[in-house]
């Protein structure tokens, strides 16, 4: 059985050395060469925390993600029968992330008309919808600092452990985004 990804959010794996160019697009809107980087992130916190938040009893998490195949049927001529599908999500402490999955129901296969895209799917088998990390403070800041950013002030909201941080480009990255104007 296999697991097929559908989209996903940032992974750890892909902070820059600070020796290494950084992709075009992340500079490409860039006005000044005093770029700052306003960051939102959610913090590592106790695992039954974070499983309720996702797995909550009025449905929105089910309901937002399952969402994503109806917009595939609305979007690309698509078939996914609702019913025939399951969410899933599970918070793994050790990897600090969250992932949520969609369940096949049932052998079946889904198309996607105007891509000319057929998928088939085993009973049981996964979709991997999204994977959300949880950091520690240190670490968001560390991985940052790898990719060009210094940090400027952080703000920790301690109940929720939610954190808001400033950073800016270093002087190599600055050059970089003054010579893509």
């Amino acid at each position: 059985m296999q697991t097929v990804r559908i989209s996903g959010q940032f992974d750890r794996k892909y902070a820059a050395p600070r020796d290494r160019r950084p992709p075009r697009g992340i500079y490409s809107r860039a006005r000044t060469a005093e770029t700052n980087l306003l960051l939102g992130a959610d913090l590592h916190k106790d695992a039954s925390f974070i499983d309720k938040a996702y797995n909550d009893s009025a449905g929105f998490g089910p309901r937002s993600t399952l969402n994503m195949l109806h917009h595939l049927n609305r979007r690309y001529d698509g078939n996914f029968v609702m019913d025939n599908f399951r969410y899933r999500s599970k918070y793994d402490p050790r990897l600090k992330r969250n992932e949520v999955r969609i369940e096949s129901l049932a052998a079946q296969t889904v198309t996607l008309a105007s891509l000319d895209f057929t998928m088939a799917l085993a009973e049981g088998e996964l979709i991997d919808a999204e994977i959300m990390w949880k950091f520690e403070p240190d670490e968001l800041c560390s991985l940052l600092d790898r990719a060009g950013f210094s940090l400027v002030n952080r703000w920790i909201e301690l109940l929720y452990r939610y954190g808001l941080f400033l950073f800016a480009a270093d002087d190599i990255h600055r050059r970089l985004i003054s010579n893509r104007r």
